[in-house]
């Protein structure tokens, strides 16, 4: 089989024989690589401030992978790059952060794009207490930030009241 193609006459005799020809790389049509949205529908979902290894963690609140490589987390004069692709409905949590384990006035902890605006922010709170985090969870039907006693960086958050 040499995958020639071939037209024959009506009385049986090879009209033609034709070799198909591979299709020039320039002219084959080009899949381009997949285009992923930046810090869009991003959100900060924990953070921990009172612990020997603080974390901001951002959750991805779309349909679409993002690329968070353009991605900030802003904390006071600071700001702390984001990288990697964020799949839909997962968790990113940042360690490089640096944050103020018991402020004394209540900062913005703020997540911002390429263009240095602001995405989503979340006041830190006061009295911060060792081992706990502060989570967005969900109280009947809107979300607020809760304090628990169990960290998920880089996970679904889970709120527990009391230490265990």
């Amino acid at each position: 089989a040499d995958n020639a193609t071939i037209h024959l006459t009506g009385d049986g005799r090879v009209l033609e024989k034709y070799y198909p020809s591979p299709t020039p790389n320039a002219l084959k049509k080009a899949i381009p690589d997949p285009v992923y949205l930046p810090c869009e529908e991003l959100i900060i979902t924990e953070y921990q401030s009172y612990t020997d290894l603080p974390f901001v963690e951002v959750y991805n609140n779309s349909a679409e992978t993002r690329d968070i490589s353009g991605c900030q987390i802003r904390y006071k004069s600071n700001a702390w790059r984001l990288s990697g692709l964020l799949s839909p409905g997962a968790y990113y949590a940042s360690y490089d952060i640096k944050l103020t384990k018991n402020p004394s006035t209540l900062p913005a902890i703020q997540l911002i794009d390429e263009q240095g605006r602001v995405i989503d922010e979340v006041v830190q709170a006061p009295k911060q207490r060792k081992d706990t985090s502060m989570i967005l969870a969900t109280d009947t039907s809107s979300m607020v930030w809760k304090r628990t006693y169990h960290p998920t960086p880089a996970s679904e958050n889970i709120f527990q009241e009391f230490l265990q």
